[in-house]
């Protein structure tokens, strides 16, 4: 059923655009084109608030399929979409919370070993 892969999208969606930004990070500090801390603020600003965000975006979509579709239009599938959207951005926070970690823990290394080879 829809209600069921829903969290699971949510959350794929969202740790893909996670990976990126840390990809797109990495690259822009051994450029040596940014700060770290410009690049950790962001990164972890967008996993705090991208979720949350988001469901601004998802509510009024499957509202909008809830409404065309009259045979959905029952408590118990109004009610399953809510709590997939909740679920989903649970599961969102919980692995944007470990990419995050894994993410800074690299970026830091990173930033460290730069750092090393330019005192040297």
């Amino acid at each position: 059923m829809l209600t069921s892969i829903i969290p699971i999208v949510i959350a794929a969606i969202f740790l893909t655009l996670v990976l990126l930004m840390s990809s797109a990070f990495h690259r822009a500090i051994s450029k040596s084109s940014t700060k770290l801390m410009l690049v950790l603020s962001a990164l972890w600003s967008f996993i705090f608030i991208f979720p949350w965000a988001v469901t601004w975006l998802y509510v009024p979509l499957l509202n909008s399929v809830y409404t065309s579709n009259p045979e959905l239009q029952s408590a118990a599938w109004d009610v399953a979409v809510a709590l997939a959207i909740y679920l989903g951005m649970w599961l969102s926070y919980a692995l944007g919370l470990i990419a995050g970690c894994l993410a800074t823990w690299k970026l830091v290394r990173l930033s460290c070993k730069q750092h090393r080879a330019n005192v040297t």
